[in-house]
């Protein structure tokens, strides 16, 4: 007896290996996936944490500044130190 030319293609035990590999292997990125998830939520918080202390920070610099301009320079201390010793000597 001849047997018929096998079909191309896979047998549907070899379907369901391959469909059981690729469901195994979606599992395992799954997981991965969870890792890089749970990772990017700390990184976010202390980024958040960052965010937080910059502002902080800009305001400090802010308030720096505007008292930075009423601070006498050095020149003005030459400026007060000559007028005081031209008044001292009197």
């Amino acid at each position: 007896m001849v047997k018929p030319p096998k079909k191309p293609g896979y047998s549907e035990r070899e379907v369901k290996v391959i469909l059981e590999d690729i469901d195994s292997q979606f599992r395992v990125f799954g997981e991965g996936m969870e890792q890089v998830n749970c990772r990017l939520d700390k990184i976010d918080g202390r980024l958040d944490q960052i965010d937080g202390r910059l502002t902080r920070v800009e305001t400090d610099v802010s308030m720096i500044k505007i008292v930075l301009k009423s601070v006498a320079t050095k020149d003005d201390l030459l400026v007060i130190d000559r007028r005081l010793t031209a008044l001292e000597a009197r």
